[in-house]
């Protein structure tokens, strides 16, 4: 089976859809979306088989849905906290912080996926703002520690709301079996996609 864009599209359009009610021939055994997420799996491990006879068409792969839910996310984010004085990114390192206070550069940079350098500036700019302050890791005296402010978590509490009314717009017309499920597919290809 090939994929193009017409199948492509229904996959997507109809894994997207929520369902009025399963499938009961298969309720026991695997859910509609579980086998829609296979039928993508075995129609892209077929086109890797046989790339010859491949028409590549750019989207008509998942990954292609990804990077643009990503990209018009950041777009949304960004408008949604301008009002808030806060980036995306200073968000990201906000909710970091608030889940796990006393972070390094690094750590930050792995939880927030943004590089070191551009942690750096970050939190330097959000310092000067009293959200967060720098202190010596006691263990290691070359790296710094951030902390939350007082005025940071008033921060972060102050646009959590904005944050979560963003991402439960992307998952509109998901019921929670279908959000957990489709955040399941998505644990799975990120894992896919380590080293």
């Amino acid at each position: 089976m090939l994929l193009n864009k017409t199948s492509t599209d229904a996959i997507i359009i109809d894994f997207l859809t929520p369902s009025s009610a399963p499938d009961s021939k298969f309720e026991k055994n695997l859910g509609k979306k579980e086998i829609i997420m296979s039928e993508i799996l075995k129609a892209l491990a077929e086109l890797e088989s046989d790339t010859a006879n491949f028409d590549y068409r750019f989207k008509d792969f998942p990954f292609y849905y990804i990077a643009s839910i990503q990209k018009r996310l950041q777009d949304n984010l960004a408008q949604s906290l301008r009002p808030h004085g806060v980036t995306p990114q200073e968000w990201r390192i906000l909710a970091s912080l608030n889940e796990t206070d006393g972070l390094s550069t690094t750590e930050i940079s792995a939880m927030t996926l943004l590089e070191r350098s551009r942690v750096s500036r970050i939190t330097d700019s959000m310092r000067d703002r009293d959200w967060i302050t720098k202190q010596d890791n006691c263990t290691d005296k070359r790296f710094s520690l951030a902390f939350l402010t007082k005025s940071g978590r008033d921060k972060f509490s102050e646009i959590l709301p904005v944050v979560c009314s963003v991402h439960k717009k992307l998952l509109h017309g998901f019921d929670e079996s279908e959000a957990q499920l489709f955040i399941g597919f998505l644990r799975r290809v990120n894992h896919n996609a380590l080293p």
